[in-house]
């Protein structure tokens, strides 16, 4: 495939995002209930999960009733807060096998990045907690760069990594899409949280380790 590079998305393509987002999002509604004397319907855990990966105004507008739309800003902090206690604490995980294959991959003489819509503190503390600042050799995030969409994103990565092609990792319908706008290889996580999403990826992988089978080395 001829490829220079490497990047990954982050919610369901190398973090579990389950283990601490479903708590957070419910703790915000009943907290925001609280505050402002309102009673909110509680989203199901299906409805929170289909909007990981999801740009932050675009989950509050799907987890919130409209008329509490305004309170969006309030709603994503309260979120916010809560996942990086849970991070912190060790509640959260990455997907088995992410460490090592990022760690092979960096040894076959692939440049490594990560992106993500997710904001900036939530982003940078699962980097942080989770070991994954040190393999990546550029990572950015829609909340530093919020004029963005994806495949804007993605392109930031790819210049700041200095590669003409890369493969793009992801479990979302914008990765295929940013991977495939930008004329790079999409490859599907299947096991994240994309379901048919990735039925138009160039490839597909039910573990990360699966990489290590299409990606040989560089050296």
């Amino acid at each position: 495939m001829d490829l220079e590079g490497v990047v990954f998305d982050v919610d369901g393509t190398l973090y579990d995002t389950r283990k601490v987002s479903i708590a957070a999002v419910l703790h915000a509604e009943e907290e925001m209930g609280q505050r402002h004397g309102i009673i909110l319907p509680m989203p199901s855990e299906k409805r929170i999960v289909g909007m990981f990966g999801e740009r932050p105004e675009d989950i509050f507008r799907a987890l919130l009733p409209e008329e509490y739309w305004p309170f969006g800003n309030e709603f994503l902090e309260l979120v916010g807060q809560e996942e990086i206690r849970r991070i912190r604490k060790d509640e959260g995980a990455l997907f088995p096998g992410v460490l090592e294959t990022l760690g092979e991959l960096k040894k076959r003489g692939y440049v490594l990045g990560i992106y993500s819509n997710g904001h900036t503190d939530y982003f940078r503390t699962i980097l942080e907690v989770h070991g994954l600042s040190s393999l990546a050799h550029f990572a950015a995030c829609i909340g530093e760069h919020p004029y963005l969409q994806k495949p804007g994103l993605l392109a930031l990565v790819k210049d700041r990594l200095g590669v003409r092609r890369i493969a793009v990792v992801g479990d979302r319908y914008h990765d295929v899409e940013a991977a495939h706008e930008l004329g790079d290889v999409s490859i599907g996580a299947r096991y994240g949280f994309g379901g048919n999403e990735m039925e138009k990826a160039d490839r597909t992988i039910s573990t990360i380790g699966e990489l290590l089978t299409i990606l040989p080395s560089r050296n």
